[in-house]
């Protein structure tokens, strides 16, 4: 029989990222936080098969095993990280820095159109 209880914990500030992420896309706490479970256990997955883990829209992330460490909380291991963000992400970065329109902001404005004509049609 499987324990009741799940082995990922989230922190306060875990939990404030998937709040966060549940109100920008209107999709289930529960829905965002098995969405970031995915994502964790994707990490996971490239790691075994040595390749870089890509995120669409965010980029690319390494992950290297490099030998453990003893910490006061116990044994831990210590991993170099490599991130290289995608074009998408240095794009809206700029837009941003220029102070245009950026992507993200029109996709808001499409969703919330689309919401909103839904909502009439019905």
């Amino acid at each position: 029989m499987p324990d009741t209880k799940p082995p990922i914990k989230f922190n306060k500030e875990d939990k404030r990222v998937i709040q966060e992420l549940h109100l920008l896309t209107g999709k289930s706490f529960e829905d965002c936080r098995e969405f970031l479970e995915g994502l964790a256990t994707m990490c996971l997955y490239h790691y075994l098969e040595d390749s870089h883990v890509h995120f669409p829209l965010i980029g690319n992330l390494s992950v290297v095993y490099s030998g453990d460490q003893v910490t006061n909380k116990g044994r831990e291991a210590k991993i170099n990280t490599s991130f290289e963000p995608d074009p998408f992400l240095k794009r809206i970065i700029g837009q941003t820095v220029d102070g245009d329109e950026t992507d993200i902001e029109k996709q808001v404005r499409y969703r919330i159109a689309k919401t909103m004509k839904a909502f009439v049609d019905e």
